[in-house]
């Protein structure tokens, strides 16, 4: 499958613009949607994988997250 992304800020009307690529090319357009879909495959609520759309976590949540998941050594 073909992707194509649009980098936007906010107000920028790339919503409308792309709805309409999407439609010229016969593609699906994906926003929140993909979101959405992300967070139901991962098992967490939508809002909190929203929180990472577009950004990554910093070190310390991914550090905590390396802590709290680990196993201890025997």
């Amino acid at each position: 499958m073909a992707v194509i992304t649009l980098s936007r800020q906010y107000g920028s009307g790339s919503g409308a613009i792309g709805r309409a690529l999407a439609q010229r090319l016969g593609a699906e357009y994906l926003d929140r949607e993909l979101v959405a879909q992300v967070a139901a495959r991962s098992g967490i609520p939508e809002a909190e994988a929203a929180g990472y759309d577009e950004r990554l976590p910093g070190l310390w949540r991914r550090l905590a997250a390396a802590l709290t998941s680990a196993t201890p050594e025997e």
